[in-house]
């Protein structure tokens, strides 16, 4: 609902027409009241279906999650990185103690 300035103008014309400069400040003051009056019922109503909805609630539970999530990423990426490195270690410690073996069986054997 885009309204432009040669609407209102052509608004407040026919206005101005119909009412009459005396009875046209008043009317304007009384739309107005009626147009915060229905702002406010609205801002009410809504306030009320938000609060019935709990929306801040669902909002910011969705919003951890979120960020739970990205956290979990890291997270998952640094267990599976541990895991690499010990299995690694694990990889390196065999070797050298089958080295160490076939060297104290060559030395026990020189002797």
């Amino acid at each position: 609902m885009d309204i432009g300035l040669q609407e209102l103008l052509v608004v407040g014309v026919l206005a101005l027409i119909i009412l009459g400069p005396e009875r046209l400040p008043v009317a304007l003051k009384n739309i107005m009241v009626w147009v915060s009056k229905i702002k406010s019922s609205f801002n009410s109503i809504k306030k009320e279906f938000e609060s019935e909805l709990d929306l801040d609630g669902i909002q910011q539970q969705i919003h951890n999650e979120k960020i739970l999530k990205e956290l979990g990423e890291p997270l998952e990426q640094l267990e599976e990185n541990a895991r690499k490195l010990q299995q690694s270690l694990i990889d390196l410690e065999t070797p050298s103690n089958n080295l160490t073996a076939e060297v104290v069986d060559s030395t026990e054997s020189n002797t």
